[in-house]
């Protein structure tokens, strides 16, 4: 009976171990993005150098991605679980920071609603509605008339009567 050998596998085995011990690298998206009625993910450990707006569709970034730019949502629903380096905005849609976001600005939620997990955290303002102060109030007017009085107008001066300055009625008279 013939023995194999098989010590030649040995650098194979250990090439295919490097391979699997090498990190993945993170994918950038370099660039706006603009979205219109669909949906848009960044994966965990993604990265998007640019800003994003989506309307009418759903925006999803996981857990370790981040988003170097403004995120903007109009009509649609944005979970964050993972980093934002500028400010959201959300226009009539939802928003649900969960523990692990980490919002590095600005978040104003615009006629829709707000969702903030305990350890989400916003380093700039938190605005709701259409003001930091509070509901909208209008601005009281002044007190006073709607129309100011009218100044007084100088009389017309009179035209003397003449032929040019006849009605058409005695200018048809006269030419009988």
């Amino acid at each position: 009976m013939r023995r194999t050998r098989w010590w030649w596998m040995i650098p194979l085995v250990l090439i295919g171990i490097g391979l699997l011990a090498v990190p993945v690298q993170a994918q950038t998206e370099i660039g706006d993005r603009v979205i219109f009625g669909q949906s848009y993910t960044l994966p965990s450990g993604h990265r998007l150098k640019g800003d994003l707006a989506v309307f009418g569709g759903s925006v999803t970034l996981e857990e370790d991605s981040i988003v170097e730019g403004d995120v903007m949502v109009a009509g649609g629903s944005l979970t964050v679980a993972g980093r934002v380096e500028g400010d959201i905005a959300v226009l009539g849609g939802s928003i649900r920071l969960l523990s692990t976001a980490y919002v590095d600005g600005d978040v104003s939620v615009l006629g829709g609603s707000l969702d903030r997990a305990e350890g989400a955290v916003i380093t700039g303002e938190l605005v709701t509605g259409l003001s930091r102060q509070g509901p909208f109030t209008f601005p009281v007017p002044p007190v006073g008339p709607l129309f100011p009085a009218p100044e007084e107008t100088p009389p017309r001066a009179e035209l003397p009567i003449g032929p040019l300055n006849r009605s058409g009625v005695d200018l048809l008279l006269s030419l009988l």
